[in-house]
């Protein structure tokens, strides 16, 4: 089932409101007159956001879990144990958005990987993890590839995302973590 959040900026209102003391059913003066908060749609369309930044050109980018795969790397590899694990991915489905200013969103790559838990614990889907800029040149954090995330392709790790939404790895985490 693919999964599709609405970006809103009033989000960070809950978040507030417990740094001021209330909770969600607290009826005092101060936490009644935050709770009515104005929330407004900014950007649609996106697959389980995790990590986001601003670039170099203003536009925010964000890193898209995806929504996740069919492929079983079972007996081919050490899998996450459970109640996580196993996984099921695909070598694409992850990918990174561009948002503009007035709230477009526009597909960068989404030629990185997806992968999703057991449902069991809600099924919990990693892809890219996070995006990050030096200076023009993005970068992204994989979370859900490796073997052990049913993605025999390519592992975990740093890639740098080329201006044709190709990229190149520029770190290998997996190795690291049998995964």
């Amino acid at each position: 089932m693919k999964k599709t959040v609405t970006w809103q900026m009033g989000l960070l209102f809950p978040i507030a409101l417990l740094f001021a003391g209330c909770d969600l059913l607290d009826d005092t003066p101060q936490c009644v007159n935050h709770a009515v908060a104005p929330v407004t749609t900014f950007a649609t369309g996106l697959n389980n956001p995790r990590g986001l930044k601003f670039g170099p050109d203003g536009n925010l980018y964000v890193a898209e879990a995806g929504t996740g795969g069919t492929n079983s790397t079972a007996g081919q590899c050490e899998q996450v144990g459970g109640p996580v694990g196993p996984y099921t991915g695909s070598p694409t489905g992850g990918r990174v958005s561009k948002i503009s200013s007035a709230g477009i969103r526009t597909t960068v790559t989404d030629k990185l990987p997806s992968s999703q838990a057991q449902e069991l614990i809600g099924g919990d889907v990693e892809g890219v993890a996070d995006v990050a800029f030096i200076g023009n040149t993005m970068y992204a954090l994989l979370a859900g590839a490796g073997c052990s995330h049913g993605v025999t392709s390519m592992p975990n790790g740093v890639v740098r995302i080329n201006l044709n939404g190709s990229f190149t790895q520029i770190a290998d985490i997996s190795a690291f973590s049998n995964g």
